[in-house]
């Protein structure tokens, strides 16, 4: 019986980290902090690095999101990188320079507890000659 209880409250709490963290992000949110806000070498696209302050428990993890150039108000949530994938910056020829990672975070889409699995996502794709938000992007390994 507890076991089963243990593995409803767990449940519980994984839909509701998966619903919490789907909601919108925008530049205006009071804790949101910007930490790269990079224009494209032809000016149609902007890379934006952010995270948020969370109070007491630091900051959050960061997104980073290939925007148009005016993004004040915008939900950045669907021009966010895939996750495992973070944006580093544009080449000259307007690429979007993207490293491949494993975050600390998320790692397959999958959540085993008590034998049960639950697949949260399909895991992401990103390669190079791909077009993300209109970008050509270029993917490299992330350099440790």
């Amino acid at each position: 019986m507890r076991g089963r209880i243990a593995t409803l409250v767990m449940l519980m709490w994984c839909v509701t980290l998966v619903g919490c963290g789907s909601s919108a992000r925008r530049s205006t949110d009071p804790d949101f902090i910007l930490r790269v806000n990079s224009t494209s070498p032809k000016g149609e696209l902007r890379l934006l690095e952010y995270q948020y302050d969370i109070g007491a428990l630091g900051y959050s993890r960061t997104w980073w999101a290939v925007t148009p150039p005016r993004f004040e108000g915008l939900d950045l949530t669907p021009y966010e990188m895939p996750y495992g994938y973070m944006a580093v910056g544009w080449s000259p020829a307007n690429e979007l320079l993207v490293e491949s990672w494993k975050p600390y975070y998320y790692s397959d889409c999958t959540l085993a507890f008590s034998g049960i699995t639950m697949q949260l996502c399909t895991p992401p794709t990103l390669s190079t000659g791909d077009l993300f938000q209109g970008a050509r992007v270029v993917v490299t390994a992330h350099k440790e």
